[in-house]
């Protein structure tokens, strides 16, 4: 296949095969290597190169899926990110697709049809080329072949050798002239066979001819990517190669460098009009606003907050996310909403007018991955919040919902470090403030027909922001305790209260008087589960080994206690155990005591986790914890008629 313009005609690209499925890849029924495997990808190969004839990189992928269950039929479903800005964009060139089934005792081929290929636009950055492939069954074999085209040369196409499902083969070539320097990392704990050579006169722009580089990558039986609990974005931990372009050789000598230093970026988005522009625009657009709101209110605490949450007010976050902003200081203030840059640098430039000392910061969320610290890598970062200082602390704030309390991160934007865009930009650490804690505690007395008290919830840092959502986001108190008797069907909730919902600072508090009926009053033996509020059902925990940090985001502390009073016809027939356990070097710990004094039993448990991220060598013993938790969590009061 040729590429090129030249009169040299070189075929860049590496011919990707079609139509090579055969009558033993539809006869497959399993994969022997990984029997749960819903689907398998039997071949795939990808090709990149920089084009002579317009500098545009060029990426071809072919892939080859064997459909084993139908829970693996959304292996059909394409979605591919094509990036674009105002005056450019990655284009789909071509796209060739077919599914192939086994009918009559012969292989049946029904091609994708072109009609069927749609591009929905994503947001102002990024479009999405979607299809479909017809006729899934289990036991099909999918082929899909395409072609884009992308001026966007300073990230050279990566490769993602693990996914969701398992590969037997997974190789990328890379070719690159000398002219392109890449930075080039490996991410993952896999092994990636590398194999590198020069091929002569590749690159042929305009009459020069410069060598290339090519990179043959490759990886053989290829077990997927386990997602598991507390983990950020996959990306972080996946097998997966990535190019960042470092500098361009030119070919009079001249050599112009890419990848930049911190000081040219920050210069960069000062001038940026979607950044340090509007962050201008806003500060002019509120000022006099700003300063009628604080003019009277002396103490610079009470002033931040105030700005923060008259942004808050104004605002309502579109939900899309992005370091840029969309609509601009003017639309976005008119309008009243925006996306995080649109809120979050309205709330800089506001802060800043009333004369503190604000400034934006830059991050990458949770999902999105860990962003380079050696080197600038824009790419990396699609996230911005506002920081502020106030009497020597530093204060991280995020306007875009209403029920974040000043200076409590969203669990989304704790993500290792941002990066302070001040006149000389530096990292910081981004870190939780708070806990997720909760209290629980449930005073009971036993009665003829089962029992009747009170629940006392109290909710702090993250939780009480969860839960404070989740109660407006019902809409009405009603419909609220409506969602609550359905989770609590076997007590009846008879009055229900709740305190400081509007007080984002303080406790978030539930008061409820309830009542529950037991299936046999009287019965000769009663099982009572202490458990009321939340148990863990299993271990989050499931694998032997794990090579990536346990991340929860921020600490937890989970606390219940107990109160039970039984009828004196009663008495206690059998008692969960204490136990104690904790994690090395104060990392944590399960506490669970009992007592029983007379007609009382309490019972207290305390669930501690004391870090928010957990290393690969900790692994082991929150495992075991969290093996013990699950396994004092099954356990029962039993009760016994005298």
């Amino acid at each position: 296949m040729c590429y090129l313009a030249s009169s040299a005609a070189f075929s860049q690209g590496k011919d990707l095969p079609f139509g090579k499925v055969t009558y033993a890849d539809l006869d497959m029924k399993s994969y022997p290597k990984d029997t749960s495997a819903n689907a398998v990808v039997l071949s795939e190969i990808g090709s990149a190169y920089i084009s002579s004839a317009d500098n545009n990189l060029v990426f071809e992928r072919y892939l080859k899926i064997k459909i084993l269950k139908r829970s693996g039929f959304d292996q059909a479903n394409f979605s591919v990110s094509l990036h674009k800005q105002e005056n450019s964009r990655e284009t789909m060139v071509s796209i060739v697709a077919s599914t192939y089934n086994i009918v009559n005792g012969s292989i049946r081929e029904i091609k994708l049809d072109p009609k069927n290929v749609f591009t929905e636009n994503k947001n102002k950055y990024t479009d999405h080329s979607k299809f479909t492939l017809p006729d899934i069954r289990e036991g099909s074999v999918i082929e899909v072949k395409y072609k884009l085209t992308s001026p966007y040369i300073f990230t050279f196409r990566s490769w993602q050798f693990q996914s969701d499902i398992p590969k037997v083969h997974s190789e990328y070539t890379a070719l690159i002239p000398g002219n392109f320097i890449y930075n080039i990392t490996k991410r993952g704990y896999l092994t990636i066979k590398d194999k590198s050579s020069i091929v002569k006169d590749c690159y042929q722009p305009g009459g020069m001819s410069a060598d290339c580089a090519q990179y043959e990558l490759a990886m053989e039986d290829v077990p997927a990517f386990a997602e598991e609990e507390y983990m950020t974005a996959k990306s972080n931990f996946a097998s997966a190669i990535y190019f960042e372009l470092s500098e361009i050789r030119r070919f009079d000598g001249g050599v112009d460098k890419k990848t930049k230093e911190w000081k040219d970026v920050d210069q960069e988005l000062r001038q940026h009009d979607d950044f340090g522009g509007q962050l201008r625009k806003a500060r002019n657009l509120l000022e006099n606003k700003i300063k009628l709101l604080v003019q009277a209110e002396p103490d610079e605490l009470k002033k931040a907050k105030a700005i923060y949450d008259f942004i808050k007010a104004r605002y309502s976050w579109n939900g899309n996310y992005g370091m840029l902003t969309e609509l601009g200081a003017k639309k976005g203030l008119e309008a009243g909403k925006g996306n995080d840059a649109d809120i979050n640098l309205a709330l800089v430039g506001a802060l800043q007018s009333a004369g503190l000392t604000s400034f934006p910061v830059i991050l990458s969320t949770r999902e999105n991955g860990l962003p380079i610290e050696i080197h600038p890598v824009i790419s990396d970062f699609n996230y911005v919040i506002a920081s502020v200082d106030v009497g020597g602390n530093q204060y991280l704030l995020d306007a875009t919902n209403p029920y974040q309390p000043f200076g409590l991160l969203p669990l989304k934007c704790i993500n290792g470090k941002g990066r302070l865009m001040a006149k000389e930009s530096y990292w910081i650490e981004l870190k939780a403030r708070d806990k997720q804690k909760k209290v629980f505690q449930a005073n009971l007395t036993q009665t003829e027909d089962g029992y009747e008290g009170t629940f006392n919830v109290n909710y702090q840092g993250y939780n009480a922001l969860k839960k404070r959502s989740e109660i407006i986001a019902a809409g009405d108190q009603s419909e609220y305790v409506r969602r609550l008797r359905n989770k609590w069907k076997e007590f009846e909730i008879l009055r229900y209260q709740v305190k400081n919902l509007d007080s984002l600072d303080n406790t978030l508090e539930e008061i409820m008087t309830v009542k529950l009926k037991v299936s046999q009053p009287g019965a000769g033996t009663i099982f009572f589960d202490p458990f009321i509020s939340e148990r863990w059902e299993s271990n989050p925990f499931k694998s032997n080994e794990r090579l990536y940090p346990v991340d929860f985001g921020a600490p937890r502390e989970d606390i219940l206690i107990l109160r039970l009073r039984h009828l004196p016809s009663y008495e206690v027939d059998e008692l969960p155990r204490p136990t104690a356990m904790s994690l090395p070097q104060g990392g944590g710990r399960y506490l669970f005591n009992v007592s029983n004094v007379g007609d009382d039993i309490t019972i207290t448990s305390n669930l501690t986790t004391n870090k928010s991220i957990y290393n690969a060598t900790e692994y082991h013993f929150l495992k075991e914890l969290f093996d013990r938790v699950v396994q004092i969590q099954q356990s029962q009061i039993v009760l016994k008629r005298k």
